[in-house]
């Protein structure tokens, strides 16, 4: 399984605005664009990297939403942690 570097990070956040205005104004990323998918209860926001990854935040947008549902269980935190691989058949049978 040649892993070829890491592609993106999903973190889950309560707060949507606070947590973009973190990423922004505190910590100097730029904001790439932010979608809210009212279908699915949550807003996403995503941050673009110089190495060519990607930290993506999803938030609640409703009291419904099964993110915040993962939140209430298990906190705001890392969600995913996305690898590239050479040959993803082969990566996931290895793991």
């Amino acid at each position: 399984m040649p892993y070829l570097g890491l592609d993106h990070l999903v973190l889950l956040v309560s707060d949507f605005e606070s947590a973009r205005a973190t990423w922004e104004e505190q910590l100097g990323l730029t904001l790439h664009h932010h979608v809210h998918l009212e279908e699915h209860g949550i807003h996403q926001a995503f941050f673009p990297l110089p190495d060519q990854t990607f930290i993506e935040l999803i938030a609640p947008s409703s009291d419904d939403s099964p993110i915040k549902r993962l939140i209430e269980e298990n906190g705001e935190g890392l969600h995913v942690l996305a690898m590239r691989v050479k040959d993803q058949p082969s990566a996931i049978a290895t793991l």
